[in-house]
């Protein structure tokens, strides 16, 4: 299997600085936004990442998704 560089940038960015939104990982990496979601799609099939929502009580809105890297997800 091989790693294509943007999703070796995405998966970079999430063990470097944690769990966080797609948005902040588009802030971070510098990869254009559309190749970012699909990179953290591809890793989520492979098994490396997960996604979970924002844990919260009474905020309005929709909450927010993050991506973290699974356990043991080398």
């Amino acid at each position: 299997m091989t790693v294509g560089f943007n999703n070796a940038v995405v998966y970079d960015t999430i063990y470097h600085f944690g769990p966080m939104t797609r948005t902040e990982m588009v802030k971070k990496n510098g990869i254009p936004r559309s190749t970012t979601y699909e990179a953290l799609e591809r890793l989520e099939f492979e098994g490396k990442i997960v996604r979970y929502k924002e844990n919260r009580r009474i905020k309005v809105g929709r909450p927010k998704t993050f991506w973290k890297l699974k356990e043991n997800g080398n």
